[in-house]
């Protein structure tokens, strides 16, 4: 096995891991209710249904966002139980990482400098790498534009063949990707934009022909969006989505916001740096060599990531969107830069701080590739530790346990999704479908959980309440206002999610 062939499978090594911690112990518990919605749509439920999860549910119907990718999860779930649906996570972030690496190579990175550049845009966004719809939306994407990449590197068919398959793949793609999430409303326009760049920064495309395919894309694109799970009501939902979870879900908050802006700013600055440059060096590689396919290619995914980034401003979300389509150009950006690195290295007489020992030293990869395999060595104990879980949510879970059969709960979100999915006879009060509760009730319960009154609704209502330490809103108010309460009595293991019971 040669040297190269060796540093991919570190590489596979270090991503491998990344995937099955990330797939093991799940974060982001919204999958938990998304496993029960599928099992249901399998079982013959309609999409759009009245909700019977809820003690106290709103008047509008249940509409699922992702119910293709619910689905997915209620077939893992089916087969294995939490197994399976960490199987199911693991296949989903494992085919990003695949698809992010394949779109590296191709674009000349070579393995250590792309572990490394993938690890810089991917780390940050890492509470969007789970098994969320969104991930599986954006793999799609991503593969959609790799794929049209490989179509334009072959000899070109005739044109009605080259228009048809363009037309077809645009319907096929975006009727999926619809009924994967419905971020494809956007997606889908974006992956005809960037097809279109690839089309046009192809020399062997004719400018005509550039433009046939572009048009083939487009209405491919239209079509298919007209044969998703919803058709054109796809509007209606998303902007439902959007306006229940204004000010109040993190992810649909500016990086500026307050307490979030440390965490978030400096991963959107990376975002359009990456980006930026990107599109810059692309815009002049494509000027001086327009014969270069990469040019295209980086420009394709550039001209994605850097609008995402911008909107950042605007939710949170769109800066995971964008670090995560520009991850290959990051790959890009780290060979060039260890290119450059070691190159100043070779120089004699040395220059700058390459006149230390120490740094020529670890300018050679020779070194690197030891610490890397040293390092990803010593933490597969604990790659293992957070893998075993095998995405059972185990505090949730064990006070799900202690919940006395059908009472009616009040909890924080996270613990409700665990619940509908373990206890399904326990009805809850609310829970983290913000675009189901609509604004007005989402954000009523949020000053409820943020207050320690027992004494108003829906505590006056309830049998039993489950909070996850930490989570309270209150600040440790409500936990302490159920501690002192006659009426209200500890159950369960206590730990990082605690239960009361009335009695």
């Amino acid at each position: 096995m040669n040297r190269r062939r060796r540093d991919w499978w570190l590489v596979t090594a270090w991503l491998g891991s990344l995937a099955l911690v990330r797939a093991g112990s799940i974060e982001d518990t919204d999958p938990y209710w998304q496993v029960r919605a599928g099992v249901e749509t399998l079982r013959g439920l309609p999409l759009v249904r009245p909700d019977s999860w809820s003690w106290d549910p709103v008047a509008t119907p249940f509409f699922q966002t992702s119910p293709g990718w619910n689905v997915v999860l209620g077939l893992g779930w089916d087969a294995a139980r939490y197994a399976g649906v960490f199987l199911v996570g693991l296949a989903s972030i494992g085919t990003y990482l695949l698809v992010a690496v394949l779109l590296a190579r191709r674009l000349g990175a070579r393995p250590l400098p792309t572990l490394a550049g993938v690890l810089l845009c991917v780390l940050p966004a890492l509470a969007m790498v789970s098994p969320r719809a969104t991930l599986v939306a954006q793999t799609v994407f991503m593969a959609a534009v790799l794929a049209a990449d490989s179509w334009r590197r072959r000899p070109r068919p005739a044109a009605a063949v080259d228009i048809a398959v363009v037309l077809a793949a645009a319907w096929a793609l975006t009727s999926l990707g619809s009924w994967v999430h419905l971020s494809w409303v956007a997606l889908a326009p974006a992956t005809a934009v960037c097809w279109a760049v690839i089309w046009f920064t192809t020399a062997e495309i004719a400018r005509v022909r550039a433009l046939l395919l572009s048009a083939a894309g487009a209405v491919g694109a239209a079509a298919g969006a007209l044969t998703g799970p919803y058709g054109l009501d796809v509007l209606v939902y998303t902007r439902r989505v959007r306006g229940a979870a204004d000010g109040l879900v993190v992810e649909w908050l500016s990086v500026l916001t307050p307490g979030l802006a440390l965490r978030w700013l400096p991963a959107t600055l990376l975002a359009l740096v990456v980006s930026g440059a990107g599109l810059l060096l692309a815009w002049r590689r494509w000027r001086t060599d327009a014969s270069d396919p990469r040019a295209g290619l980086v420009a394709a995914l550039c001209i994605v990531a850097l609008p995402a980034a911008l909107a950042s401003f605007s939710a949170i979300r769109f800066v995971g969107i964008a670090l995560l389509a520009v991850a290959p150009v990051g790959a890009v950006a780290a060979t060039a830069t260890w290119d450059r690195i070691r190159a100043r290295a070779a120089e004699r007489p040395p220059r700058g701080p390459f006149r230390s020992a120490r740094v020529r030293f670890w300018s050679d990869g020779a070194r690197w590739r030891v610490v890397l395999t040293v390092v990803v060595a010593i933490l597969a104990p604990g790659t293992l530790l957070l893998t075993l879980p095998l995405s059972r949510p185990l505090p949730e879970l064990a006070a799900a346990d202690a919940l006395p059969d059908s009472c009616r709960l009040v909890s924080d979100t996270s613990s409700a999704a665990v619940v509908l999915l373990a206890r399904p006879d326990v009805p809850v009060w609310f829970d983290g479908r913000f675009d189901y509760w609509g604004h007005d009730r989402s954000a009523a319960a949020v000053r409820t959980l943020a207050r320690a009154d027992l004494t108003a609704p829906p505590f006056s209502d309830a049998g039993c309440v489950m909070l996850t330490t930490g989570n309270d809103l209150s600040g440790g108010a409500l936990e302490a206002a159920l501690d002192a309460s006659a009426q209200w009595r500890p159950a369960g293991p206590g730990g990082p999610v605690r239960v009361w019971v009335r009695g």
